[in-house]
């Protein structure tokens, strides 16, 4: 039996939070205090349930957060000691920010500062809610 049982129009609850899937992306849904948007499809989900039962990562590293729906997931089902994720979007994902620091996770932002078409050094900001968990 599956873990995950999703319901009318790809929504479902898993670890508290509830998901709403997105697939194909033609008009993305914003991630909310209600649902996380989550752009995988079913099959791609299972693999996610799969690889659960067969181990339990320390560290996840996730390239590409768009509306954070699968950075929640992984964390949910996972549970590594140290959960990662990088995005190319300058613009934060509200929804995120708000179970990051509700869940006493550690982040590190880093934005590029364009002036006059030149480069400058990355600027880090870090936050952390857990005095236990450094970056």
């Amino acid at each position: 039996m599956n873990r995950i049982a999703i319901g009318p129009e790809g929504r479902f609850s898993f670890g508290g939070e509830n998901f709403v899937i997105t697939v194909p992306v033609k008009e993305p849904r914003l991630s909310t205090s209600e649902a996380f948007t989550i752009a995988k499809n079913e099959a791609y989900l299972r693999v996610y349930e799969d690889l659960a039962s067969a181990f339990l990562p320390r560290s996840i590293l996730e390239l590409g957060i768009f509306q954070g729906g699968s950075y929640v997931l992984l964390d949910k089902l996972f549970n590594p000691r140290r959960m990662s994720a990088v995005d190319i979007s300058r613009d934060p994902v509200e929804a995120l920010s708000h179970y990051v620091a509700d869940n006493s996770i550690c982040w590190l932002t880093m934005r590029p500062i364009l002036t006059n078409k030149r480069k400058r050094p990355l600027k880090f900001s870090s936050r952390c809610s857990s005095p236990a968990v450094s970056i």
